[in-house]
């Protein structure tokens, strides 16, 4: 593609259509976002950072700077980003009127509206426009997740429960925006708007409150189709400066004059939209009137608050929602003083692993990260936003192992009793039953083969609306710092609504290099696909990137390069001496994952028979849930299943083997074993990444009867299995310390000033580089 193109990728397309249909020349913006801003210092730059984080790139950020008193404009110069365009007036003129300079200056076909104190989610952009050109709408809006700084509740613009993409006419959005009234208030959306369809049309600008739904209604009646999607993806803060939530009289008063005049122009489009119009004029009037009975009340005058119940007896109704607030805010100040006080820097691990214990390599991983970040003083919590985190069985014990790495620990949809999380989810307890019979008809040979499906890989489902608002109720206490557990969450990084907060995304594994090499060996993997352009736009919307293995984090550091990699192998715990174990025996120890079903399926077909011929009183065990995806088990070979404590059977063993032919990551049961101190027969593939580490540690081969040799050379050979292990027993000490594979992950967390200086440097640098 020539340099001067641009191709805008769609991170969450609606449908199937090529993103080429979106290419553009690299001066002319898509989109023009437009913000006013007055007084907005404590907020701007937390919205300008939500905006440049937008996946679609191709946009312009236009700021009208209503002569605000304060810092504002300093904050906005700080910026080096060619997208930025700052308009700074000379007289205070109001927020519609400020929208109306943003959008003279506009160049994008298409106009974002987005608030000064207010965030919108990094898809945001790319969803509304793919959403807007697929079903050819001429204003498109999202709904809103409404927070307050104040409290810790949150509310949405739509039900709470979503609903399907509608398109809105006109007498149902005046009906929409009764003020005080029982339906969703459309007016309140930020619209993303067609250019070309708003024409000369601009706000009101008599009007500082109710400004968007006069644009919107005036645009509807002229012909504009507006389409609503029920998609959280702006992030609506509510708080003591929030125009939208100073409903005084004067702006009552202005807000009744123009619904009177729209009533009067709208007389000939019928008697539905004219009844709207009745309907909201009556709840203006009714509002004005108890702004005026509130203002008397305050005022202690008594012919005010006469005057106001005279003019609209309706409005006395209207006190039982000031009532109502006070006394939410006395329960919340209630509640702030009985929770216990936490003086500990927060770490929120967000995560859909099912972690019950070190029982796979990544849950031992995540474990093992959050012991040390617990040991160096933070609090870590825990808190995966789905249920799908149980996976099929409908309990989670809560064992020692996860106890100590975690403060709390949180999973959607269940609830706690001692040790166990039980979910509520009636369908998991049926599914589990059914598997538990299923396992019976299998084992007494009455079924063949399984029937009933595994459960979703969780750590890769989407987002549900319902896991959204759950992390955005309950993310936001304790989230000083976020470690996002796989790339697949960074999606939910912005529903903690901590724009504050830094976040690292825990990579486990390149994703998208597992395709090409499952593929060479004509296997399937057992997790999700994920093409390297998406893995990286994950990837790129976090601060930072833990990677477990320097090949992966070198491969990633050269895609992203301006992207900040933590190389933090896997850490474990060290045994005081190494152990030869006892002549004849062999270890496995995998989880039911593709890459050890086929590595150990490989070797029990390739290399196990060779094996039992030169040493036919060798015995293999199989140690984790790997052996559920393996049909029939050779001679020799016993499967124990998932235990709770290797270290009796790592003690016993002779010979520890790692058979993987694909995969990606570091192989977390190679250090496992490598602290255990005990020798090892590995193939290339599970040595990756550390290659020069284990360099005479372990015995590394990939041909079977290479890997047959040398594990029965080893078994003949109890000296030099004593030295093997030893040597490997030296590096995990060395190299596998958990000060040596964290000891980055604090500041990274945590920086210091000058070290944020250099963050915002490096990402002036991309700015530029972006607006060049």
């Amino acid at each position: 593609m020539d340099e001067d193109v641009h191709t805008v990728r769609m991170e969450h397309p609606l449908d199937g259509s090529s993103e080429k249909a979106f290419a553009r020349v690299n001066d002319t913006p898509l989109i023009s976002v437009i913000m006013a801003n007055y007084r907005g210092g404590a907020h701007l730059a937390y919205a300008i950072e939500s905006v440049l984080a937008q996946t679609l790139r191709q946009f312009e950020l236009i700021i009208i700077d209503d002569k605000s008193p304060d810092d504002s404009v300093l904050i906005v110069d700080r910026y080096r980003d060619a997208r930025i365009r700052l308009i700074a007036l000379e007289d205070n003129v109001g927020p519609a009127a400020a929208r109306n300079r943003g959008i003279n200056a506009a160049r994008g076909d298409w106009l974002a509206i987005v608030d000064n104190d207010d965030l919108i989610h990094p898809t945001r952009l790319s969803v509304l426009l793919k959403a807007a050109v697929t079903d050819g709408a001429d204003i498109v809006a999202d709904d809103l997740l409404i927070f307050d700084d104040g409290s810790s509740t949150i509310s949405t613009m739509l039900p709470e429960s979503g609903g399907s993409p509608f398109w809105v006419d006109p007498a149902s959005f005046i009906r929409s925006n009764v003020i005080y009234g029982p339906r969703p208030s459309l007016g309140y959306c930020k619209p993303m708007i067609r250019r070309q369809a708003l024409g000369a049309m601009r706000y009101d600008e008599t009007l500082r409150i109710g400004e968007d739904s006069d644009l919107l209604l005036r645009m509807m009646i002229a012909g504009s189709r507006f389409r609503i999607y029920p998609e959280l993806l702006y992030f609506y803060r509510k708080h003591s400066g929030s125009i939208s939530h100073r409903f005084g009289e004067g702006d009552s008063y202005h807000l009744i004059a123009a619904e009177t005049r729209l009533m009067r122009d709208h007389a000939s489009l019928g008697a539905e939209v004219f009844a709207a119009h009745a309907e909201r004029l009556h709840s203006l009037r009714r509002a004005a009137a108890f702004a005026s009975l509130v203002g008397g009340l305050k005022a202690r005058s008594p012919s005010r608050v006469l005057h106001a119940v005279r003019t609209c007896p309706d409005a006395l109704w209207l006190l039982r929602l000031p009532l109502k607030a006070s006394l939410l805010r006395q329960l919340h100040l209630i509640g702030r003083r009985t929770a216990p006080a936490v003086s500990r820097p927060g770490v929120m691990v967000l995560s859909r692993q099912r972690v019950a214990g070190g029982t796979n390599g990544s849950s031992a991983y995540l474990i093992s990260i959050a012991r040390f970040l617990r040991h160096r003083g933070y609090r870590v919590t825990y808190l995966s936003p789905s249920p799908t985190t149980f996976g099929r069985w409908p309990f989670l014990r809560i064992v020692t192992e996860t106890q100590e790495a975690f403060d709390d620990f949180v999973v959607r949809g269940s609830v706690r009793v001692g040790r166990y999380m039980l979910v509520r989810d009636l369908r998991i307890w049926a599914w589990a039953l059914l598997s538990l019979a299923e396992d019976r008809l299998l084992r007494f040979g009455i079924l063949t083969h399984r029937r009933i499906p595994n459960a979703p890989y969780a750590v890769s489902q989407p987002l549900s609306r319902q896991d959204r608002l759950f992390l955005a109720r309950r993310a936001r206490k304790g989230s000083d710092a976020i470690l996002l557990d796989y790339a697949f969450l960074a999606p939910a990084r912005s529903y903690t609504l901590r724009p504050d907060a830094r976040a690292l995304i825990v990579m486990h594994d390149l994703f998208s290099s597992r395709v090409s090499r499952f593929d060479k060996i004509g296997a399937l993997d057992s997790v999700a696909l994920l093409d390297p352009d998406e893995e990286y736009a994950l990837l790129a919307q976090a601060d930072g990137i833990v990677a477990i293995q320097r090949a992966e984090a070198e491969t990633v550091g050269a895609r992203l390069p301006n992207q900040s990699v933590i190389l933090a192998p896997m850490a474990v715990s060290v045994v005081a001496e190494a152990a030869p174990g006892d002549d004849g025996s062999l270890l496995f120890v995998g989880s039911n994952t593709a890459p050890n079903i086929i590595g150990i399926t490989w070797f029990l077909t390739s290399v196990w028979p060779a094996i039992l011929k030169r040493c036919p009183t060798t015995r293999l065990r199989l140690v984790g849930s790997v052996a559920r995806g393996l049909v029939d088990l050779p001679a020799g070979v016993t499967c124990l299943g998932v235990v709770a404590d290797l270290t009796p059977i790592y003690q016993s063993t002779a010979i520890v083997i790692s058979p993987l032919t694909v995969g990606s990551g570091l192989k977390i049961k190679l250090i496992e074993a490598m602290g255990f101190g005990k020798a090892i027969v590995a193939t290339s593939m599970t040595v990756e990444g550390v290659e020069a580490l284990v360099e005479g540690a372990v015995v590394v081969v990939d041909e079977a009867d290479a890997f047959a040799t040398a594990v029965c050379e080893l078994l003949g050979e109890r000296q030099r299995r004593t030295v093997l292990a030893e040597a490997a027993l030296a590096v995990a000490r060395s190299a596998f310390a958990a000060e040596a594979c964290y000891e980055h992950l604090p500041s990274a967390l945590f920086p210091t000033p000058d070290a944020e200086a250099q963050v915002c440097a490096v990402r002036t640098r991309v700015w530029e580089s972006i607006g060049r």
